[in-house]
């Protein structure tokens, strides 16, 4: 899993630099095509053209790159969203597990269809705590942040036992989720996709 971290990364960096190749060779380019006219039927000179497409290109440039730059604590954040959503579920508590994700957030879980949107997340979540007495500790591994975006996976493991009794079934599994920043500056599940690591045990 680090090494599609560092993919990410990656792909972020390539970005970076096709942007700055594009600045760099967009004179180039334009100077190679036709004149370009004003709003008022005017021809522009080269100069101008060219000044007007790499001020544009600055601009996105710098945008991206401000974007990158975030000076937080990517684990720390993760730790704190795998522990909001343990607490939701060991507390049977269906508004805070809702509310930990995007009202469009998207749910893959192992052998079922997506859920997408609060709604479905719900009406998936609702019978599960009603049903069953549940511990579920999560342990994060890795998490990394770019821009307002945050990328982790963890390990976890999940016990159900029914509340009016019978023997406990426990899962183990990991997860990769994808959080985003919120206009408050928190954070919420934008994604989160799980899948098992065998059978569960029935004891």
């Amino acid at each position: 899993m680090e090494t599609v971290m560092k993919k990410l990364i990656t792909i972020k960096s390539i970005s970076v630099l096709a942007l700055v190749l594009l600045a760099v060779l967009g004179p180039s380019f334009v100077k190679s095509n036709a004149q370009e006219s004003d709003p008022d039927g005017v021809y522009l000179s080269d100069d101008a053209v060219i000044n007007s497409v790499v001020k544009k290109l600055e601009g996105t440039i710098t945008l991206y790159l401000t974007e990158e730059e975030v000076d937080v604590d990517a684990d720390a954040i993760y730790k704190e969203m795998c522990d909001l959503y343990a607490l939701a579920v060991e507390t049977g508590d269906v508004d805070l597990y809702v509310a930990n994700y995007t009202a469009d957030a998207v749910q893959m879980p192992p052998d079922a269809p997506s859920r997408i949107g609060s709604e479905q997340i719900r009406a998936a979540i609702e019978p599960a705590l009603a049903g069953f007495n549940v511990v579920c500790p999560i342990y994060p591994r890795e998490a990394r942040v770019i821009g307002n975006w945050a990328f982790g996976w963890c390990d976890w493991s999940l016990s159900l036992t029914p509340k009016e009794g019978g023997q406990t079934t426990t899962f183990d599994g990991k997860g990769l989720d994808v959080l985003k920043r919120q206009p408050d500056g928190s954070w919420k599940y934008y994604i989160s996709c799980w899948n098992y690591n065998g059978p569960p045990t029935v004891e």
